[in-house]
């Protein structure tokens, strides 16, 4: 009878990455693949529109305007003092705090981060939990990489599942929907100028990240996996030094049960 995997083997430090056929190549060179931000195809990047000021504050305006009069030649700032300046500019206050307002709006179009200079990856925490895999596009038939995320050399961090939409771009890439919140995943964010490997597939440019051997803790296959990738993975995880000690499993359903379970392999 095989050995059945127990949830304590699979330690709460792991995450998983579901993937499919593309997980031989990858593990064959030691990479995790990081995905370009898919826009407009994700409730948690969707655009924030940025927060137009309605009013010029008045210590804003004492300050913009004393900047002004500083920049007077001193022959006419010796004519007049810095109040007499603010009364003379009185009459011409809308159109300053109009112009105030349009720079404080340019300076806030600038600050917003081209999301294409981003990669990330979403993770899975909960291997027994059968909505996980369902929500991965490939279903029952990927195969999940369990990894030591402390092993790893960026960090991966649990998303933030809430209602509302934060306004900093990074916070809101690590937020999801409050109702996606039984999912518990995580998630990895990197710009692509601090990935050191990238390739160009089909017009996309991906990022690889170093997957050290010893931050691999197990393999699950699915129960849906196609049976040509499942033994070539089996074959090939026996086979490699780096991973043939590593624990491999496999989910099958028993007759008569309510869920899963992992055999191991």
């Amino acid at each position: 009878m095989a050995e059945v995997l127990q949830p304590k083997v699979l330690q709460a430090q792991w995450v998983y990455l579901p993937l499919g056929g593309e997980v031989l190549p990858l593990l064959k060179r030691g990479f995790l693949p990081l995905l370009p931000l898919p826009q407009g195809q994700c409730p948690w990047l969707s655009p924030v529109a940025v927060q137009r000021a309605c009013a010029v504050g008045e210590d804003s305006y004492l300050t913009h305007m004393q900047r002004e009069f500083n920049k007077l030649p001193e022959s006419l700032r010796g004519l007049l003092t810095f109040d007499q300046f603010l009364q003379q500019a009185q009459s011409k206050r809308p159109q300053i705090e109009a112009a105030l307002l349009k720079v404080v709006d340019q300076q806030q179009q600038a600050e917003q981060p081209d999301a294409s200079a981003w990669l990330f990856q979403n993770f899975f925490s909960q291997p027994f939990q059968s909505l996980s895999w369902a929500h991965d596009e490939r279903g029952l038939s990927a195969i999940w990489l369990g990894i030591d995320r402390s092993l790893l050399s960026v960090d991966v961090l649990p998303v933030i599942y809430r209602d509302d939409q934060p306004t900093r771009f990074r916070e809101r890439l690590m937020s999801a929907p409050l109702d996606q919140a039984p999912l518990q995943q995580y998630r990895l964010l990197q710009q692509k100028e601090d990935v050191e490997k990238q390739i160009e597939l089909d017009g996309r440019r991906y990022g690889l990240l170093r997957l050290p051997p010893k931050a691999l803790k197990v393999a699950l296959i699915g129960m849906a996996t196609p049976p040509l990738l499942k033994d070539e993975f089996i074959a090939f995880w026996r086979q490699d030094f780096r991973y043939q000690r590593t624990l491999l499993g496999q989910m099958v359903w028993p007759d008569g049960q309510y869920t899963y379970q992992f055999e191991k392999l």
